[in-house]
C-alpha cells in the first residue's frame, strides 16, 4: 500500500491496472526528478519487473 505520504510499495505497484512489463521498464528507463539515476542493465530490468508483477493479487 505504501507509506503515508511516501511511494508505494511494489505490492501497490503490481496491482495498479496500468502496470505492465513494458511499463515498468520504460519506467526503470526513465529519468526522474527527485529520484538518483540508477543504471539498470535489460536482464535487471526484466528480473525486477517480472519480481513486481509477481505480487500481483488476483
Amino acid at each position: 500500500m505504501g507509506t503515508r505520504g511516501g511511494p508505494p510499495d511494489f505490492v501497490a505497484i503490481a496491482n495498479r491496472p496500468s502496470t505492465t512489463e513494458l511499463s515498468l521498464k520504460v519506467f526503470f528507463r526513465t529519468s526522474h526528478h527527485r529520484m538518483p539515476n540508477a543504471i539498470i542493465e535489460p536482464a535487471q530490468a526484466d528480473d525486477l519487473a517480472n519480481y513486481i508483477l509477481s505480487l500481483k493479487r488476483t
